[in-house]
């Protein structure tokens, strides 16, 4: 996971599922943070540890193997990953045209001997199908239009049908050479205590809200009922408290 934080509507995970159940092998879903994206700082390692947490019970629910590497400095393993990928049959990542995404994929394909395929779980309708770039609303809108149906057709939920085994977990954790974040059982206080040996910057505090899945849900149906209705007047006023509120979760999902 790179960029699409979240186990619903992930279609780089629906297509890790499906190729895993299909040739019978077990799936290892990976997250990792590291201090070296631009401007990392305690607000947003809070505010990506939070959602992660999220995540990690979420998938202990529907019986996923998730795993979370915290490096911590700047000098600490950097291949933790291509060991993954060593073992693997394919690598599934997030297709995300910006910060740099794109590219470190790339790089990382060069780096390994299985296959990587990036799925775009970033868009309704997917980035792939327009075959040059698009600058007016105006041109893409009536493109969008025409393919919505689709994109947003409803599919079967798949899970994985080989589970990960005690010998395997036990395996992994010899490979990564460190271990996971328990984020399951982490609290905030947990929380503020692994930003604060991280090394970032630590000038620019958390602030009060909340990440995860939920927090971002219940924002949104609050917008909905309480701030759509004046939206088309009113969406200018960020100060009155009409914005949607949403893009931070948006951002980090």
């Amino acid at each position: 996971m790179q960029s699409t934080y979240r186990l619903e509507e992930n279609w780089a995970l629906r297509a890790a599922i499906r190729t895993a159940n299909r040739i019978n092998r077990p799936l290892v879903i990976h997250q990792g943070l590291d201090p070296t994206y631009p401007h990392a700082a305690d607000r947003h390692h809070t505010f990506i540890l939070q959602g992660a947490r999220e995540t990690a019970r979420r998938a202990d629910a529907l019986g996923l193997h998730y795993q979370f590497v915290l490096r911590r400095r700047r000098d600490d393993d950097r291949r933790v990953l291509d060991r993954l990928a060593a073992r693997a049959y394919v690598v599934f990542t997030d297709l995300f045209p910006t910060a740099g995404i794109r590219e470190r994929s790339a790089r990382f394909a060069d780096r390994v001997t299985c296959r990587v395929l990036s799925v775009d779980s970033v868009c309704t309708v997917p980035i792939g199908v327009f075959e040059k770039a698009e600058y007016a609303a105006r041109t893409i809108r009536r493109k969008i239009a025409r393919l919505i149906d689709h994109a947003i057709e409803l599919v079967d939920k798949d899970v994985p049908s080989a589970r990960v085994s005690d010998a395997l977990r036990t395996s992994l954790l010899k490979m990564l050479e460190t271990h996971p974040l328990p984020l399951h059982d982490m609290s905030d206080a947990d929380i503020a205590r692994e930003v604060a040996l991280c090394e970032i910057d630590h000038s620019v505090p958390a602030v009060a809200m909340k990440d995860g899945a939920d927090e971002a849900e219940h924002r949104f149906m609050r917008f909905v009922a309480e701030e759509l209705p004046d939206y088309a007047t009113q969406r200018n006023e960020a100060s009155d408290g009409k914005a949607s509120s949403c893009t931070p979760s948006s951002a980090a999902a």
